[in-house]
């Protein structure tokens, strides 16, 4: 035992430092052949861990200042260094760490199994921003953008969803008010569906750019009916007689007179006019009657109004005049007989007669009394009188006037008329 003991300490200090220049020898060997060195990679993302301790407090958080992207140097090896690129370089922030002021520490290493010396960020903490999170629902709604093609329009934009559900931080989430799509229709000629992308919207109708603010979804389905356009014709009647001396002159006047509207190509194809079937009463009228119709009412399912903006409302005048009088002369040569009974004869008895003729002023600009017949209805004039033979003798007779459309006699008229018995022996 003492020749082994002796064996170990005699001459130590020799002993050590031949073991430390061995060292020396061997650290220097390694170096020449693998040296130590380090090298930067920029651009790496800080990974979050245990993130559910956040989101359990119903709490979100925003990284500030892009705190959340390094440059991390590590320090090995020439030969592992060479191996290495940033897919290998790991920095983690542990979320359950959260210091009171918002800070999390960064761990860098690596995922290899390489040897290394040291992992170090060009910063120590990720700063964040942290507050409650908050959900709510805001209305989507549809704009419209572009003109469809001509002879076109869209007439309603289905989405299929109306309401669209957000969340993230409370004061991201407060500022939306509303969400909506943008369609654009231009030169669109038929049915349009496609997936939109939501956008939201501040209480200006400003659309927000929030990275931090979560959508249910980030596209609906929206669905655009285009349809046909054309112009079609009003048209509308009237009913019953205007007070005496006054005659509703015919006319109908409506503003407007033409409309456009829509429907699918084949409901269209045949439609050319908006009939108003309840004809308006004019009894007793004594000037122009005026009503305004609603042509909504009037038009047949799925045909709708085309113009936006209109509201479908037409004003409809029916003009009634004053009747004016005028008399007139003729001759009785214009006079003819119906109805004379077998044997009999019969004439006037000559000379001029007057005629009271009521009308318009329209009316007698275009009359021609030149021309004018008129008949005397000898059976006519029996009835009336209660006679069942004709004698001869001399008669006042009543006479009709082949007055044209729109003038008429005011008053009964009579002629004289000679009734004379045919002599059949000659």
């Amino acid at each position: 035992m003492k020749k082994l003991k002796s064996l170990f300490f005699d001459n130590l200090g020799l002993k050590l430092i031949s073991l430390l220049l061995a060292c020396l020898i061997w650290f220097i060997v390694v170096q020449a052949g693998d040296p130590t060195d380090s090298k930067t990679y920029s651009n790496i993302k800080v990974v979050f861990t245990n993130a559910q301790v956040l989101s359990e407090q119903g709490k979100v958080y925003e990284v500030m200042d892009n705190t959340d992207t390094v440059r991390v140097t590590i320090k090995a090896p020439r030969s592992v260094l060479d191996s290495l690129n940033e897919s290998n370089i790991v920095a983690e922030a542990d979320l359950s760490k959260l210091t009171d002021i918002n800070t999390v520490a960064i761990n860098c290493h690596l995922n290899t199994d390489d040897q290394f010396y040291s992992a170090t960020a060009n910063i120590e903490a990720v700063r964040l921003h942290v507050e409650d999170k908050a959900t709510k629902y805001v209305p989507l709604s549809a704009s419209i953008v572009g003109e469809v093609a001509e002879g076109y329009k869209y007439s309603s934009v289905t989405l299929d969803q109306n309401l669209i559900e957000i969340s993230g931080p409370q004061s991201a989430v407060n500022m939306v008010r509303r969400s909506c799509v943008v369609v654009d229709v231009s030169e669109a000629s038929s049915n349009m569906t496609a997936n939109m992308e939501v956008t939201l919207l501040d209480a200006d109708g400003n659309e927000l750019n929030l990275s931090n603010v979560q959508k249910q979804t980030d596209y609906v389905r929206v669905s655009v009916e285009i349809l046909s356009t054309k112009e079609v014709s009003i048209y509308a009647s009237a009913t019953g007689t205007p007070a005496s001396g006054f005659r509703y002159t015919g006319e109908v006047i409506i503003e407007p007179a033409v409309v456009r509207v829509a429907g699918s190509a084949s409901r269209i194809q045949n439609y050319s006019k908006i009939n108003i079937t309840d004809p308006v009463d004019l009894t007793g009228a004594t000037e122009d009657v005026i009503v305004n119709v609603d042509l909504d009412q009037y038009l047949p399912a799925n045909i709708s109004l085309a113009e936006d903006g209109y509201d479908g409302m037409v004003q409809i005048t029916f003009p009634i005049q004053a009747l004016e009088y005028r008399s007139f002369t003729f001759s009785q040569s214009i006079l003819g007989f119906e109805n004379v009974p077998e044997g009999f004869s019969v004439t006037t008895a000559g000379g001029n007669f007057s005629v009271l003729i009521s009308g318009l002023d329209t009316d007698f600009e275009t009359f021609d009394y030149s021309n004018l017949t008129g008949t005397i209805d000898i059976g006519a004039w029996l009835l009336e009188e209660g006679l069942t033979e004709l004698e001869e003798g001399t008669y006042e007779m009543p006479l009709e006037l082949a007055l044209p459309e729109g003038l008429g006699q005011v008053e009964e008229t009579r002629v004289r008329v000679v009734v004379v018995k045919e002599d059949r022996r000659h």
